[in-house]
């Protein structure tokens, strides 16, 4: 017991620093807000992160504050002694049947671009971050290792009962991050926060929010809808496109996404398509299955030899349900038919966005 001591001082002097008035923090922009949780895209910014394999989340917690501390107390090339910053962020990442923890410390604004290298011995990793959008959801109390699966199962559930929740996918629901904000030995009004990262129907979901010229918010619709265009990625892969179906108010004059979300209209004439249903999740493993089952349909049809030469997409896929949903899902398959072969369906050149 006589050697935890210091080190459960240590992490008080950091955990006292951390609840400070005046602690810098990283910049973000909340682009969705609820009662429950919200969507914040965070700014490009530098951290320093500590490596710690297959032990406890408070284990892990303790051993990088460690690390940290003495990197920011002057273990750096430069001897230099950094102001603490605020949360203080461990990451839990699933591996095979094992976990593994990243803790880590935000660099402060002059030490942003050029930081300090850490010593060898203590095995930190500069971690540079890239514009993206995280969920959060705040909790009291303390963080350990017999709540924080609880908070990260409440952050899904508040995700799936979310009106937008369709419209939120998650990079990975088996991996979390808890932002710590308050001293150890703060006993009331506690902040911590569960983060889990969003991935890019971002850009769609930001422009929907209020990513835009005129600030408007954008009712969801459905489906959310991602076509396979052949040979239009890099070295003639496949491209994919996701595309967010505009409420009628805006399909006249929808609002100018930002220039950084690299979004662009698409109007369509009115067409016909076949459609076939599918259900459960549209995954990597079954969507070209499914492909395959509507071409076979309409090959054994009067539509055979009707798909369009035009079209610009393979297939696509609908989505009418939120990653939270497990039963009664609703996918489709779409593939475009060419409207001059088929009563009904040659264009009137109504559009879309």
């Amino acid at each position: 017991m006589e050697n935890s001591k210091p080190l459960l001082i240590l992490l008080c002097v950091i955990c006292a620093m951390v609840g400070s008035n005046g602690i810098e923090n990283p910049q973000f922009t909340v682009v969705h807000s609820e009662s429950d949780f919200e969507i914040r895209l965070y700014r490009e910014s530098a951290w320093m992160s500590a490596y710690v394999p297959e032990i406890s989340f408070e284990k892990a917690t303790r051993e990088g504050f460690h690390r940290l501390y003495q990197y920011i107390r002057g273990a750096n090339s430069g001897s230099s002694e950094l102001e603490m910053t605020a949360p203080v962020l461990t990451s839990t990442i699933p591996v095979a049947k094992s976990v593994e923890h990243y803790v880590k410390f935000y660099l402060p604004t002059e030490f942003q671009e050029a930081p300090p290298h850490p010593l060898p011995e203590l095995n930190l990793q500069f971690d540079k971050w890239r514009r993206h959008c995280v969920a959060v959801r705040e909790f009291s109390g303390f963080a350990t290792d017999n709540n924080i699966d609880q908070q990260v199962e409440a952050l899904l559930t508040s995700i799936a009962r979310s009106q937008t929740g369709n419209s939120i996918v998650l990079e990975d629901k088996h991996a979390y991050t808890i932002a710590q904000y308050n001293a150890s030995f703060h006993l009331s009004g506690r902040l911590n926060e569960v983060w889990m990262g969003v991935l890019s129907g971002k850009g769609l979901f930001q422009y929907i929010e209020g990513a835009n010229l005129n600030n408007s918010r954008i009712s969801m619709t459905l489906p959310v809808l991602t076509s396979i265009a052949p040979e239009a990625g890099p070295l003639y892969s496949s491209a994919y496109i996701v595309q967010f179906y505009l409420p009628v108010k805006f399909q006249g004059s929808p609002p100018v996404p930002l220039p950084e979300l690299n979004l662009q209209p698409d109007a369509w004439a009115s067409h016909c398509i076949a459609v076939r249903k599918f259900s459960g999740f549209a995954r990597d493993s079954n969507v070209v299955a499914e492909a395959e089952k509507l071409a076979v349909s309409l090959s054994r049809s009067p539509w055979g030899n009707s798909t369009s030469p035009d079209s610009k997409y393979a297939y696509s896929i609908a989505q009418y349900n939120s990653p939270f949903r497990f039963i009664g899902r609703v996918n489709e398959v779409w593939v475009d038919i060419d409207g001059s072969k088929i009563v009904g369906c040659s264009s009137d050149a109504v559009a879309t966005f």
